[in-house]
């Protein structure tokens, strides 16, 4: 997936009445990421069940070494990235946070489909 934004103006929602600053404010941040997240695993799903069903279509799953290979592309990257500016570590260390977060409940989610 790719990182996605959704803005306004600062003017627009100064201008907007105090109901519409509240609505806009409770349906954004993480509970609009947890809604759009689930629309995209959901086109996710629907797009591979359809691929799948095409005969002109192969899947490979990648092996082991060539994983290894692109997670260390990866954190190579990372540690460029986070060597630019202090802060970063930071960012890193709530972004584990939350990645460990969102993995427990997909696990929970999982095991409850699965029983």
């Amino acid at each position: 997936f790719a990182p996605a934004l959704v803005a306004m103006n600062r003017t627009v929602y100064d201008s907007l009445s105090p109901a519409a600053r509240v609505a806009v404010d409770s349906l954004s941040g993480e509970p609009l990421v947890r809604r759009l997240v689930i629309a995209m695993n959901g086109a996710a799903e629907a797009a591979t069940a359809e691929a799948l069903q095409d005969p002109n279509r192969k899947f490979i799953a990648s092996d082991p070494d060539d994983s290894a290979v692109w997670r260390t592309r990866f954190e190579a990257a990372a540690e460029n990235w986070r060597g630019a500016h202090a802060d970063r570590d930071i960012l890193i260390a709530k972004f584990n946070e939350v990645l460990k977060e969102v993995r427990a409940e997909l696990n929970a989610q999982n095991n409850a489909h699965h029983e």
